[in-house]
């Protein structure tokens, strides 16, 4: 018997499904073929162009392949989270290891590891047109990063053999969702469609089955009679593929944007000395850097348009570039000219210090702490003063004539409380009490 859940989200995502043009990057689409369908995911150190594989995974029906890559670099902080792996070092070893389970993992090098997944790939291809990667990302890093290391290895022209695309699972679950799913990530979508806990996305090759099944899934809400089961042949894996196809991008047009991609790393590095304070400061001020650099990114400009601009006019020539090539709001436009004068011109724009931190308001806990101990201190201090006894660190409170900071304790004395400076026991002649015990230690030297 069909379950209530299933039946509800079938008719959900039927019911407001929108047309398929819509949302669609432009140059994607392949012509009809007979494609083999392949979802893939990595683990890498970073977001960044530089940062390396971890781990390349990948899954079909009947087919998966996971393997693990020994970085050069060490793992973000947000990439250890993420993937659960780190590195450890072993005497003079490198090593990765899985944080969750205690292991050291089975590592190759990036080329044997990339040379392993192209033949994987022509093993998975047979006879068929090519393979289509399906990957699962809002923001596109995997691709980038899998095309630069590949390129890296001189492997662009066997991938090519084997790869005639890579379709965007993000924008195809978007498109069919829309009206009824406010947000379209792997984990959000795997834990509504597949009842996926989200540690079990941790690794790379857990991502690939759980985007291949996301896909199928989204596919199959309109047609949920023949994809509702568990083994899908091959018709309905054809109509998985054909429904793709319309979100799949060639793997010429990934290399062209890889290019474009590499000239907006040039252009952001070349401000690192105008935004250096503020990447210096705390969190906040570092994502503002961030913002107002991808505005001057994103419009082209770099760090040698801009300082030409103000070797011309100055200030207004900066203000004049800004505003023409970025159109960006008044307050971002007003930061991004303080900031470059401020670089170019610093006697005259002098740099803005950073706001000073707010002291803390001591919590409930820490305020009852404090209260405790100053009523067990005054306490205990009552109790000494009834009790007769002086205690050193009471002394104090007798008054700065009566008793002096190198003041001590008469121990010879029979009243304890009787104190005995040290200027006196040098200069003054010792008291008449005092004098056997004086000769004794004269007849003693």
């Amino acid at each position: 018997m069909e379950s209530p859940q299933i039946r509800i989200m079938d008719n959900m995502v039927s019911s407001n499904t929108v047309d398929e043009t819509d949302g669609v990057a432009e140059n994607s689409g392949i012509p009809h073929g007979n494609y083999c369908l392949v979802s893939w995911d990595l683990d890498t150190t970073g977001s960044r162009l530089v940062d390396e594989i971890c781990q390349i995974g990948a899954y079909t029906p009947t087919s998966s392949f996971s393997q693990y890559v020994m970085p050069y670099r060490d793992l973000t902080q947000a990439a250890r989270r993420r993937h659960n792996i780190r590195i450890i070092t072993i005497g003079r070893f490198r090593m990765l290891k899985d944080i969750k389970r205690g292991k050291v993992l089975k590592t190759k090098s990036e080329v044997s590891a990339l040379t392993d997944f192209i033949q994987w790939l022509e093993d998975q291809k047979g006879t068929k047109d090519g393979v289509i990667l399906l990957k699962h990302e809002n923001r596109k890093i995997t691709t980038p990063l899998l095309l630069e290391a590949l390129g890296k290895y001189n492997l662009m022209d066997a991938f090519r053999s084997v790869v005639v695309g890579f379709a965007d699972g993000y924008a195809f679950a978007e498109n069919r969702c829309a009206k009824t799913v406010r947000y379209f990530s792997l984990r959000t979508l795997s834990r509504i469609l597949l009842h996926r806990d989200e540690q079990e996305l941790d690794h790379a090759h857990n991502r690939a089955q759980a985007i291949y099944e996301v896909a199928v899934n989204v596919t199959g809400m309109e047609n949920s009679e023949t994809l509702k089961e568990e083994d899908h042949g091959p018709e309905d894996l054809g109509m998985v593929i054909d429904a793709l196809r319309k979100f799949t991008t060639p793997v010429s047009v990934e290399e062209n944007a890889l290019v474009t991609l590499r000239a907006t790393v040039v252009r952001q590095d070349s401000f690192r000395p105008v935004f250096a304070t503020m990447l210096s400061r705390n969190s906040r001020e570092r994502q503002r850097a961030f913002n107002l650099r991808s505005i001057l990114v994103e419009a082209g400009l770099n760090y040698n348009s801009t300082q030409e601009a103000y070797e011309k006019c100055g200030a207004e020539g900066v203000k004049k570039l800004v505003m023409e090539a970025t159109q960006a709001k008044v307050k971002d436009l007003d930061d991004l000219v303080r900031i470059l004068m401020e670089h170019f011109a610093p006697e005259d724009y002098p740099k803005s210090l950073p706001q000073e931190k707010v002291a803390r308001t001591p919590g409930r806990r820490e305020s009852l702490g404090r209260r405790a101990r100053v009523k067990s201190e005054s306490k205990s201090k009552k109790n000494g003063m009834e009790n007769g006894d002086v205690s050193i660190g009471s002394i104090g409170e007798i008054g700065a004539g009566d008793a002096p900071s190198d003041s001590t304790l008469d121990t010879t004395s029979s009243t304890p409380s009787k104190i005995v400076t040290s200027t006196q026991s040098e200069c003054s002649p010792p008291p008449p009490g005092d004098n056997e015990i004086s000769s004794v230690d004269s007849s003693a030297h």
